[in-house]
This record gives structure tokens, sequence and C-alpha cells, in this order.
């Protein structure tokens, strides 16, 4: 069984994951603060949330914390950082996540995903 490496709240200083661009409220910037689910029943729950930091032009500087659906965080903007949690929580399903959330991918990020240990196989 798997576990939510993002289950754990983090500050906006030091999110899981940025996203950035040019969003609906201007330039906006997304830092991911937790997961409340595994990836797997993200994917089958439509209403699956993060807990999210936005700043954009409409926040003055400053940002808003609150839940978002995982569908809706990110649309049209471009994962620009990606901690080793959650490269390691999405490791496997980046790609699909993007094309649910709508946002675009750095592809210098997604290279350095982990991806398991498949284990018994050092030399």
């Amino acid at each position: 069984m798997t576990k939510n490496l993002m289950g754990k709240g983090k500050p906006e200083t030091a999110p899981y994951a940025t996203f950035e661009g040019l969003g609906v409220f201007g330039n906006t910037v997304v830092h991911i603060l937790k997961s409340y689910q595994k990836p797997e029943k993200e994917f089958k729950n439509e209403y699956a949330r993060w807990m999210v930091a936005v700043k954009s032009d409409h926040t003055y500087g400053g940002y808003d914390i609150g839940d978002s659906y995982v569908r809706d965080v990110a649309d049209n903007l471009t994962l620009t950082y990606a901690s080793d949690e959650f490269k390691e929580n999405y490791w496997d399903t980046i790609h699909a996540l993007a094309e649910r959330g709508g946002f675009y991918i750095n592809l210098n990020i997604v290279e350095s995903f982990k991806f398991p240990d498949p284990g018994g196989f050092a030399e």
C-alpha cells in the first residue's frame, strides 16, 4: 500500500510544488502545501483537493491560502518546482495529472523525477 507523501501541511516558503505563469488573474504563483489523498485516489475523485497558497496580481503581493480542486489548481500554468516528495508521489502519473489539471510541465523537472528502486537489482 502506498503512502501519501504530501499529507503533512507545509508553509508557503517550502512547498511541495510550484506552478507559475499567466493565469486568469494575471501573473500567478501557486504553491502546493498539502494533498489530502494519495494520487491513485485523486484520479478517481473529481473533487480531490490540494491546499494551496496563491499569489497573483489581485493579491497585492501576498498569498491567499486555501483548498482548491486538483483539476483547477494550475490551469494554463507551468510546473516550475517539484520537491522530492512531489516527484516520488507523482512519478508515474505526472503526465495524466498535467492533462487533467491543464498545466504544462518543465521537462527539466520531469527528468529529475525519482523512479522507485525495483530492489534486488543492485550491481
